[in-house]
């Protein structure tokens, strides 16, 4: 495997896969390098999303939704949760209980699939909570990479 440089962000080092002209992953483990030169080109937007991403939240403004396809890989289900995941705007949350009773669906079901997000922050897994505190974050770094990216989204309360 041939990899690409790494993106380097508060959170640490993030390397994104691009195939089928779409972002399908992003990781804090090095990932292939993009093979064509269209797949290059959204792997070059999708770092430039990350960069002003993390550059709108230190301005204190609101960063822009993703341009550039996202094609996670998961079941029908997983793919309406990273869906809705979408429409949560920063600034804001939703719990895990909030998604099911959208989604007609149960909020265990609804953990596992935001667990398994494979384009964590810009599918903004990170913005859901569990009903009575902030839950868990499989990205690296666990709880603390979701506290800090909530804290630049400016959600994260003293003591939660």
């Amino acid at each position: 495997m041939i990899s690409h440089p790494a993106i380097n962000t508060p959170l640490g080092d993030l390397w994104i896969e691009v195939g089928e002209g779409a972002i399908t992953t992003l990781s804090w483990r090095p990932l292939p390098e993009p093979r064509n030169q269209a797949d290059r080109l959204i792997w070059y937007q999708a770092i430039k999303w990350l960069f002003n991403y993390f550059q709108s939240l230190k301005a204190k403004q609101p960063p822009s939704p993703p341009t550039f396809l996202l094609k996670p890989k998961g079941s029908p289900f997983q793919q309406s949760v990273w869906d809705y995941l979408l429409t949560i705007p920063p600034g804001t949350t939703a719990t895990y209980g909030d998604i099911a009773k959208a989604l007609n669906s149960a909020p265990r079901a609804v953990g596992q699939a935001v667990g398994a997000n494979p384009i964590p922050i810009i599918i903004p897994c990170h913005r859901v909570v569990s009903a009575d505190g902030l839950g868990g974050y499989s990205g690296f770094g666990g709880v603390e990479s979701k506290k800090k990216l909530l804290r630049l989204e400016s959600l994260l309360e003293t003591g939660m």
